[in-house]
């Protein structure tokens, strides 16, 4: 708490020292505070130059605590990032529903077809798996390519990367999948349908 109060302070001085020298680009500023009772607060700044017979003599200002709104926006902003997912979310069940509908309709008689629908179907649903975990198209290829058994130089090649940067995807898997080891980051993603069809 010392180091935030130190900072706190020093971008309150700042301010002041860009409204002496008369390099602020507004009057109105956002800091933190400290109030009475410890609770650290949001508070608005209107600031403003005090003149005596023209000369400058110092500072002026109204503070106004702005946490509730702060926190509104912040509520906003997150269900606006609730509402995209839900959306895209959407979008993939519709897709979805509509390669489940062509291979329900399709000629038995063409196999290579249904196969490639059905890994149409299996992506859709390891994409939306996939972003409920934060991973990315990327990072879905990587878990295939892992699962092939492909090193980082083969796999880096594959998806147009560095082995380095591979090597910093597969250790991520790791951690958002908790696997210890390639082979068990592997068994974590088919448990949680990031696999699709047979390895590429």
């Amino acid at each position: 708490m010392d180091d935030q109060l130190r900072e706190l302070v020093a971008l309150g001085k700042e301010h002041f020292q860009r409204g002496i020298e008369g390099t602020e680009s507004t009057p109105f500023f956002e800091v933190q505070a400290v109030r009475k009772d410890g609770v650290l607060v949001d508070v608005e700044i209107h600031a403003g130059n005090l003149y005596r017979d023209g000369e400058m003599i110092g500072r002026q200002g109204i503070a106004r605590d702005i946490s509730t709104l702060k926190q509104l926006q912040a509520e906003v902003a997150d269900k606006s990032q609730r509402l995209t997912l839900l959306a895209d979310q959407a979008r993939a069940a519709m897709d979805l529903y509509r390669r489940i509908a062509a291979l329900t309709l399709a000629a038995p008689s063409d196999p290579e077809a249904t196969g490639r629908a059905l890994r149409d179907v299996e992506g859709t649903l390891a994409r939306v798996a996939a972003q409920k975990l934060g991973l990315d198209a990327q990072d879905v290829a990587i878990i295939q390519l892992l699962g092939a058994g492909r090193s980082n130089r083969e796999i880096a090649e594959q998806v147009h990367l560095s082995p380095n940067t591979v090597k910093d995807r597969v250790s991520k898997l790791m951690r958002i999948l908790g696997g210890r080891s390639r082979a068990e980051v592997v068994l974590q993603a088919a448990h949680r349908g990031l696999m699709v069809g047979p390895p590429p």
